[in-house]
């Protein structure tokens, strides 16, 4: 019950090409809101440890990194493209 995780990972810039080899496809661009994304927390980084978040999820969350960002509302919207 409740077990799926997801990681979603937001690229601002070339550098991170590495991520394609990892498995990490794209499955978006942001066309607008970009203002939304800057305001993103990403001071903790890579601190939030993964096994605690799958055991204890928001209480671990939010007691040991109380200034991480969250989404309360995600909108995704089909575009058609040609190949």
């Amino acid at each position: 019950k409740n077990s799926r995780t997801t990681q979603m990972f937001i690229n601002i810039g070339k550098k991170n090409a590495y991520l394609d080899t990892q498995g990490f496809s794209p499955i978006g661009e942001i066309v607008s809101g970009m203002d939304v994304v800057d305001k993103i927390f990403s001071g903790y980084r890579e601190k939030p440890n993964q096994g605690k978040i799958q055991n204890r999820g928001n209480e671990y969350l939010l007691k040991e990194f109380p200034k991480l960002s969250y989404f309360s509302r995600v909108a995704f919207k089909h575009k058609t493209v040609s190949v």
